[in-house]
């Protein structure tokens, strides 16, 4: 078996009757890719909040969204 991120080699051990397979490790979560900012107005407690999780849920009723740039 033959394991790499490089598909043209993948197509080539193909070619040749080698088992491929492409090396699954590091595959990016779609949905976690940046889309843009939304600008938010936010009380003193969102940013704690925001500082200590590292994120915060935008569905959250104390963070109305203002305006969004995708």
């Amino acid at each position: 078996m033959f394991v790499s991120k490089d598909i043209s080699a993948r197509i080539k051990s193909d070619s040749l009757g080698i088992v491929t397979e492409d090396f699954e490790n590091q595959k990016v979560d779609a949905d976690r890719l940046y889309r843009g900012w939304i600008e938010v107005e936010a009380d003193g407690q969102t940013i704690d909040d925001l500082y200590d999780d590292k994120m915060l849920s935008l569905r959250a009723p104390r963070v109305p969204a203002l305006s969004h740039r995708a």
